[in-house]
């Protein structure tokens, strides 16, 4: 049965009178603060003109009556009524919206036919041109896409991007799309007051009064950094209004919105230092859909990293390693996702372990491919590494490019070993060069992304033609970014990949001596990947060298 939030029964044109202060009573029963406003918001609203504000209540008094119009006895009303609120536009959209759930059938349907039929502009004239460009793929792209699109806006610098996820929360036709921009939202959160004070002046202006399930979860995230003792009250009955809706295409779809919603609370709470709260509501998020291993994945995979929220994504990877059978591709996929989350995060022993308990527990008729082998090694060598183990470091990378002779990684460490002898560089540098050749041939019948990608790493960490390096990587970056937004391919490129080749990018210009560039393009690739602390290590190197070749 869909069960669907009704914000009052006392009459659409009543509702609609409504402004303000005025609004925000009605609601508590409901929210009983998070629509709240800020001292700073309430200023603003107690300083606007008597007659801008006579204006919206004539205006919302006008559609609400059009609205009951609607359900006119009379053919010729009710389609005078539509053609008024079509001219109305995104003005009527929040009124069509609530009146989707009208108590008149006829006037539900029609207010379900005519936000179908209005046609929303994301986009506005002050946008910033990175900001349009992102709207204008949000618009034209298939699912899979708009979801990278809502992470870019997220993560764009000086939130940027916020205003237009606001647009999305409140005029996107989907719930689906609607809520994740709005968790989004929530899990890039601000920390520093003056951000804090600037994201909610624009948040409130971009959601009005949208009542939307979204923009309710925003309104209770704002009112959970004014007043932190009212939130576990209020989020749970939010998280109680969610659990009794019923997802849009699928219940596979539902239970990652709904879990989705629990950690990103959760990781609100942790944020607040509330660990007790953070932990229940991260709990109660793991065991949504718990069993299933394709949510597990993506929830780990496509959320809880990508919002540093590290423990949680190994708690579902490893309930994928307990559920499935060690030969699975499941298996391996779970082990090799857990490992390079924690080489991203330095920790190569528990990476390298990971890989090593998944393969031991295979059957030993099952083939191990070589190159997931040498990664292993080249793990336990990065661990000796940090331990300044150098033997036992030198031993493992043997082994891995023995293995893998075409690993970059593994090749670069090599390159990279202090106090070996003339015979090894020599070995090194031959093998690099016989990598490069490989990829070279490559690029040469199938150009793509992953070989421009590898041989510019292989390259700018080593040595070689820095230039051809930098000109391979930066057709990596050009066209990773435009299939990222790509509607016709079927898996798109996320954030996380974008980044690896940005990262990429930043090195070549390093190698080169450019700092400036090597910055700008590191930079970039932190903000699509914030967490990475492989990512924001480097760039902390090509801040110093920029700064110390300025001086």
């Amino acid at each position: 049965m869909k069960l669907r939030t009704r914000l009052s029964r006392f009459g659409l044109t009543g509702m609609l009178l409504l402004t303000g202060v005025i609004l925000t009573a009605v609601l508590g029963n409901l929210w009983p603060s998070s629509f709240q406003l800020s001292n700073a918001w309430a200023d603003d609203v107690s300083t606007s003109s008597d007659a801008l504000a006579a204006a919206v209540v004539a205006q919302q008094h006008e559609i609400a009556a059009l609205i009951e119009q609607l359900g006119n006895p009379q053919y010729a009303d009710r389609r005078r009524a539509e053609r008024q609120l079509i001219q109305f536009g995104f003005e009527a959209f929040d009124a069509l919206k609530d009146a989707e759930d009208h108590d008149d059938l006829e006037i539900a349907t029609r207010a379900r036919y005519l936000v179908q039929l209005i046609s929303v502009e994301l986009m506005r004239p002050h946008d910033p041109p990175k900001v349009r460009s992102l709207l204008t793929r949000y618009k034209n792209s298939s699912a899979l896409h708009r979801l990278g699109v809502i992470e870019r806006l997220a993560r764009m610098p000086d939130d940027i991007g916020l205003e237009g996820l606001c647009r999305i929360v409140r005029y996107e036709k989907s719930q689906k799309f609607s809520k994740r921009a709005a968790f989004t939202i929530i899990a890039v959160h601000a920390t520093v007051n003056e951000a804090i004070a600037r994201r909610e002046k624009t948040m409130r202006t971009a959601l009005g009064r949208s009542v939307r399930p979204g923009a309710q979860w925003l309104f209770a995230y704002l009112q959970t950094l004014h007043d932190p003792s009212s939130r576990h009250a209020q989020w749970q009955r939010l998280v109680r209004i969610e659990q009794t809706s019923v997802g849009e295409s699928s219940s596979e779809s539902h239970d990652d919105l709904l879990a989705s919603l629990l950690y990103t609370i959760g990781g609100l709470h942790l944020d607040l230092g509330d660990h007790e709260a953070a932990e229940k509501y991260s709990q109660q998020a793991f065991h949504i859909a718990e069993g299933a291993v394709a949510h597990h994945s993506r929830m780990a995979s496509f959320f809880l990293i990508g919002h540093g929220r590290f423990a949680w994504a190994e708690r579902e990877y490893r309930s994928i390693l307990d559920l499935v059978h060690p030969d699975s591709t499941e298996a391996r996929n779970a082990s090799l996702r857990l490992a390079g989350m924690f080489h991203d995060q330095l920790q190569d022993l528990d990476a390298a372990t990971v890989l090593q308990e998944t393969m031991e527990k295979r059957s030993p008729r099952r083939r191990i491919s070589q190159s997931t082998l040498a990664h292993m090694e080249y793990l336990f060598a990065e661990h000796n590494a940090r331990q300044d183990d150098r033997a036992k470091q030198r031993e493992h990378l043997d082994k891995a490019v023995a293995l893998d002779p075409t690993n970059a990684d593994v090749l670069i460490a090599m390159y990279r070993l202090p106090d070996v002898d003339e015979a090894y560089r020599a070995k090194t540098v031959h093998l690099i060069q016989a990598a490069a050749a490989t990829f070279d041939k490559g690029i040469k019948a199938s150009p793509n992304t992953t070989a421009w990608n590898q041989w510019a790493w292989l390259i700018c960490n080593t040595e070689g033609d820095f230039k051809k390096a930098i000109k391979f990587s930066h057709r990596s970056v050009e066209t990773v970014s435009k299939l990222a937004m790509h509607s016709q391919i079927e898996i798109p490129y996320t954030a996380a990949d974008e980044a690896g080749y940005l990262d990429t990018l930043g090195h070549c210009y390093y190698a080169q001596g450019e700092y400036e560039n090597a910055v700008k393009y590191q930079q970039q690739a932190a903000y699509l990947m914030p967490h990475s602390k492989i990512i924001g290590r480097q760039l902390d190197v090509f801040k110093t060298a920029l700064a110390d070749a300025q001086r």
